[in-house]
């Protein structure tokens, strides 16, 4: 009873929108892997040989999932897989891959295929992948989570408001490389964030790791962190985009310049990068 009434209110919809179908449904088979082809003097983009590698050594069944097969002719060719197909042929142990087979009349047809399967699909993004990171138990996912915790900063989704932050992927590399030092930073960029009301970017995370290993005593400096605290997000920002326009770029060291800057103006006993 269920299904049939989410079946006719699935087919009202269809019906008073007017959804279409693009193409006819495809079948699925399990496919010996010496049948499957890929095109790429036509429309395939070439291989990176690094990837196929990568997966060959790793493999991974539920990373595999179903290749996406044209059906032109009786013959198999890989519309959306071809490095996973690659990687099958190094290893003896794998014989037949899963494919979604369609059924085309044209190579035409079948770039066509590949175009709308690379088109639809989305990277995963950032955030989504921090997200699966914490769930599946990885250990530097867990750290970065935690001292985000501890820290009174929150994971910024839409909005981008007091005390939010985003650069999850700069987080994941620092806490990695480091995981004191990402601590010690992010704590005080969320004292910062509470006392300013403002969220912290990633530029921001970026020139004050790079202030924490430069300088004698990090930010665990009494008197440099509080010059840093005294000069504010807003007057750290404004030195880094500065630094950044003047230069031409945004890497962590010219960040961190313009941040030090802001920090030494009008001061007599200035601070200095340790081996400048």
């Amino acid at each position: 009873m269920i299904n049939q009434e989410i079946t006719h209110v699935g087919l009202d919809k269809v019906q008073r929108y007017g959804w279409v179908t693009a193409h006819a449904q495809g079948r699925f088979e399990m496919i010996n892997k010496r049948l499957l082809n890929v095109n790429t003097e036509i429309y395939q983009r070439e291989a990176s040989k690094t990837k196929v590698l990568e997966l060959a050594s790793n493999w991974s069944w539920i990373a595999c999932g179903a290749l996406i097969v044209a059906d032109r002719d009786g013959v198999y060719w890989v519309a959306d897989g071809q490095h996973r197909k690659l990687a099958a042929d190094k290893r003896s142990d794998i014989k037949e891959l899963p494919c979604m087979v369609f059924t085309v009349a044209s190579v035409k047809d079948e770039a066509k295929a590949f175009l709308v399967t690379n088109a639809n699909r989305k990277p995963v993004t950032a955030l989504g992948k921090f997200k699966a990171q914490i769930a599946a138990g990885d250990e530097t996912a867990q750290i970065v989570n935690q001292v985000l915790a501890s820290a009174g900063l929150r994971l910024a989704t839409a909005s981008y408001d007091a005390r939010d932050f985003k650069a999850v992927g700069l987080a994941m590399e620092l806490a990695k490389k480091d995981p004191d030092s990402f601590s010690d930073v992010m704590h005080l960029a969320g004292e910062m964030a509470v006392a300013d009301k403002a969220p912290v970017h990633k530029k921001l995370l970026a020139g004050l790791y790079y202030l924490h290993n430069r300088i004698d005593g990090g930010v665990n400096n009494s008197r440099l962190r509080s010059r840093i605290k005294q000069v504010g997000i807003a007057g750290l920002m404004e030195g880094a985009n500065k630094a950044a326009a003047y230069y031409g770029r945004t890497d962590s060291k010219t960040l961190a310049e313009g941040m030090l800057q802001a920090v030494n103006s009008r001061l007599q006993k200035r601070f200095e990068f340790i081996g400048a």
